[in-house]
């Protein structure tokens, strides 16, 4: 049986687990730092941050600038290298 769960609602979770589970739901598209910060805002170690005054905001752009596995492809634009991303979101052409 597996034991599955989800980061979102999970206020202890690492901040790169969250900006990977983030990246997860933009199908490995280039996305924008404001859609990627939409895309968390309601999860739940982020309202936590928000609560007590930690500017969550900029733990995902120190974990992007951090991880060999982010790409910067424009000022404000990340992306999960392609070689990185689970085969869930590699397209199969």
């Amino acid at each position: 049986m597996a034991f599955e769960f989800d980061l979102r609602t999970f206020d202890k979770a690492a901040w790169p687990a969250l900006v990977l589970a983030a990246f997860s739901q933009m199908d490995g598209n280039p996305t924008p730092l404001s859609t990627l910060y939409d895309a968390m805002q309601n999860y739940d170690r982020v309202q936590l941050a928000e609560r007590d005054g930690i500017d969550w905001r900029a733990q995902v752009r120190r974990i992007l600038q951090s991880y060999a596995c982010f790409e910067q492809v424009d000022y404000g634009v990340w992306k999960l290298k392609s070689e990185q991303m689970p085969s869930r979101f590699n397209k199969i052409h």
